[in-house]
């Protein structure tokens, strides 16, 4: 592993609370976004935490359209364990499902409607 790598490694793990346990949520304690997800800078580059290291579990940067979603719906865990890869179709229904969102679609769902 080269050097750059093992910086922000360290830099992750320093920021990730463990303590709870191998099957438990491991909050970020880092900079958070405005909806809560954990950042920080890897080559200069703002990365999401969670994304980050799931990544490094697959041993693979993830497409741009592939989503890292939460089964535990904590917005700061980083723990690899309570993440799945899919794509935007996935995001939506784990977030229908679990409720989420109230309607369960996005944007305009009633197409015949009238504003008045």
């Amino acid at each position: 592993m080269g050097s750059r790598y093992a910086d922000a490694f360290t830099r992750f793990v320093a920021n990730v609370d463990i303590r709870a346990g191998w099957d438990s949520c491991w909050p970020w304690t880092g900079k958070l976004t405005e909806k809560g997800y954990g950042e920080f800078q890897v080559n200069g580059k703002k990365k999401r935490a969670h994304r980050w290291i799931v990544e490094r579990t697959l041993g693979y940067e993830l497409e741009r359209d592939e989503f890292v979603c939460h089964t535990c719906d904590n917005p700061s865990c980083c723990n690899p364990r309570h993440f799945f890869v899919g794509d935007a179709g996935d995001n939506n229904r784990d977030c229908v499902a679990k409720g989420r969102h109230s309607r369960g679609f996005y944007g305009n769902q009633y197409t015949r409607s009238r504003v008045s």
